[in-house]
């Protein structure tokens, strides 16, 4: 879409986005097909560059489901997307497409340090400078990033297999699992395996 890469954060209340009423619901404009879909993830376990990495459920639960609005894309057509939690299993379009660390920046904000700023409108400006940087070294705008993401996806991508749901407030919730799920999409990126695909 006119070469730009638009990345959205998937929410920060689970599956139900915060809403009452015991359904689930994704946001906008993150189900936008036009849009990379950003969910959230934690890290743990750290030693030496030794790592966990989890579905993001600490002091948020990071937003996926299924679109109630716009159908399945054509590029998630063989990525096993479950129908919705909802009465009536809707299949349409599933978030998030990727996962990036939700959970917890110090950033200076007028020049003070604000400790532990966390959601998935932080992993989602995360992803926007590694596209900035990527544009930077290939000396071209990546633009639409999603059918490469789900073509290339065993390649580019940490799969996030935790088994932990994202079902809150009552709403029917999606598991974290192996491959493309409605937590994590297909997990958090390895930056230096997306450049070589991209360089492709």
């Amino acid at each position: 879409m006119f070469g730009m890469t638009v990345l959205a954060a998937s929410g920060d209340y689970g599956s139900s986005c915060g809403q009452p009423g015991g359904r689930a619901h994704v946001l906008y404009p993150t189900s936008d097909p036009w849009v990379t879909s950003v969910g959230g993830t934690q890290i743990g376990n750290v030693s030496g560059s030794s790592f966990t990495e989890d579905t993001w459920t600490n002091f948020g639960v990071t937003g996926g489901g299924i679109s109630d609005i716009f159908a399945l894309p054509r590029w998630q057509r063989h990525a096993h997307v479950p129908v919705s939690g909802n009465p009536g299993g809707h299949h349409g379009r599933g978030v998030p497409d990727i996962a990036g660390f939700a959970d917890g920046y110090d950033i200076v904000l007028g020049g003070a340090t604000v400790v532990g700023v966390g959601g998935t409108s932080e992993a989602a400006p995360l992803y926007a400078g590694l596209v900035a940087i990527l544009n930077a070294r290939l000396r071209r705008r990546v633009g639409y990033l999603n059918p490469t993401f789900y073509r290339h996806h065993r390649a580019i991508f940490r799969d996030v297999d935790d088994g932990a749901s994202n079902a809150t407030f009552g709403a029917p919730g999606y598991i974290s699992g192996s491959g493309w799920d409605a937590c994590t999409g297909w997990g958090s990126i390895k930056g230096t395996a997306f450049l070589r695909v991209l360089r492709r």
